[in-house]
């Protein structure tokens, strides 16, 4: 539900513009949605959020360094 009402609230600030655009948004609603789950209350659901949160912070990380190594961003 919570991702549905997410998608929707981006839709009302025009994100339907090309379908980049679209996807970060919902990218965006998803992480916010993985860290919400890692506050859960059961202990399976909890690790799950945060190690997933955790694998997406690490891939942007690299992504990051990797465009910093090669100058494309400061």
């Amino acid at each position: 539900m919570v991702f549905l009402f997410s998608s929707i609230f981006w839709l009302v600030f025009a994100s339907y513009v090309h379908i980049q655009t679209l996807l970060k948004f919902e990218f965006l609603s998803l992480y916010l949605l993985l860290l919400f789950i890692s506050t859960a209350e059961n202990k399976l659901l909890k690790n799950a959020g945060y190690f997933s949160v955790l694998a997406c912070n690490v891939v942007f990380m690299i992504i990051f360094f990797q465009r910093f190594l090669t100058g494309e961003w400061v």
